[in-house]
């Protein structure tokens, strides 16, 4: 991806831009992340947001500031800020100096290296990832009108939050727990627009991004240790749907995507992500991890641009011609062709998370398909 101007030298749009985008969109339990597709890809999607990551992938004990290679002054029309460069970003931001600040280096910094090293070993952001943490909405608002241009109108109806498109992330502060989790929620998009070669399928990407949110922060040692099991809101809507009934089985899963849920009656987005979300547990220790494998080569493939070839090879040249038939035939691909018994195994696989006295362990970033 080509790197443009910053919106401070020029009020043209970079080039070469990853028709993937994200945006974020307050939802009544928790923040709705908007996936606005390109003409390339059109991808209209609705996606609940909040926070998750797993086997406590974090940098070393090293105060925040240390992970900051480069500091200079920015301004943003009127209001002066700073770029704070890490090994991996590149953060643009007009918030005063305090807490938010002092702890986001490490945060991304950690957050990036659990993309790299929770699904296997994936390659590191061929060029830093530019983000953009804005102190108020107003500032956001206009930030997002020069960057995103004709495309603005729909990622200013956010209210609380931001968004990842084209490989950049703009945020604005909304309190720092909830800030440090959009930003590994949306530094994944960030992360696959920027590094992979190929679109992953609409559930995969999600139900990562929602792993990738949960976090706890170390205050004795000073960092964020991510675990993909600690996000108690993903959990919570899993366990409602489950005991309300409102679980999809795995196909209508497969080929759902969350902004058409909006517009059915009995729609629910919130229970999408809390399904994605755990697909990708499943994936990673259902049927005694006997997917995991799988999983770390389709995310191998798709950064390296063989994901397509292997669905073709091993499902047909149909397999890839439209997205939701490309959403399923990845899973049949390289996971299960049985979809019948697959969504058996899932649904046993839920029933058993969601387990009475199983959320102590949510709350402690801990398995629940483990014994005390």
């Amino acid at each position: 991806m080509k790197k443009g101007p910053s919106p401070m030298q020029s009020g043209q749009e970079r080039t070469g831009h990853d028709c993937r985008c994200f945006a974020t969109l307050a939802a009544s339990l928790g923040v709705v992340a908007l996936i606005y597709g390109c003409a390339a890809d059109p991808e209209p999607v609705w996606t609940p947001y909040r926070s998750s990551s797993e086997s406590s992938v974090s940098p070393g004990i090293r105060s925040g500031s240390s992970f900051v290679v480069a500091r200079s002054p920015w301004t943003f029309e009127t209001f002066k800020g700073e770029v704070i460069e890490t090994t991996t970003y590149r953060i643009l931001t007009t918030v005063k100096p305090g807490l938010l600040l002092d702890r986001l280096p490490a945060f991304v910094e950690g957050a990036s290296a659990s993309y790299t090293r929770s699904f296997g070993v994936l390659p590191a952001p061929r060029e830093k990832l530019e983000t953009y943490l804005m102190a108020t909405r107003p500032q956001w608002a206009r930030l997002t009108q020069s960057l995103m241009r004709e495309r603005a109108p729909v990622y200013l109806r956010i209210q609380r939050g931001g968004y990842a498109a084209d490989g950049r992330g703009v945020y604005f502060d909304i309190g720092i727990q909830d800030t440090l989790a959009i930003a590994a929620h949306e530094g994944w998009h960030q992360y696959t627009q920027t590094t992979f070669r190929e679109h992953l399928p609409i559930w995969l990407e999600e139900g990562i991004a929602a792993y990738m949110e949960g976090y706890r922060w170390d205050s004795l040692e000073n960092r964020a240790v991510f675990l993909g099991w600690s996000n108690v809101e993903r959990y919570d809507a899993l366990r409602a749907a489950r005991e309300q009934g409102k679980l999809m089985p795995l196909e209508a899963l497969l080929v759902s995507e969350p902004s058409t849920l909006l517009d059915r009656a009995n729609g629910d987005p919130l229970v999408y992500y809390a399904q994605v979300w755990a697909l990708v547990h499943w994936l990673r220790e259902g049927d005694g991890g006997g997917h995991r494998r799988a999983l770390e080569q389709l995310l191998s493939d798709a950064s390296a641009g063989r994901m397509n070839i292997t669905l073709r090879n091993k499902i047909g040249s149909g397999s890839t011609v439209a997205r939701r038939v490309r959403n399923v035939s990845t899973f049949q691909a390289y996971f299960d062709d049985d979809l019948d018994s697959a969504s058996r195994s899932y649904r046993s696989f839920v029933d058993r998370i969601t387990r009475p006295g199983a959320k102590d362990l949510i709350v402690i970033g801990r398995s629940p398909m483990s014994s005390r």
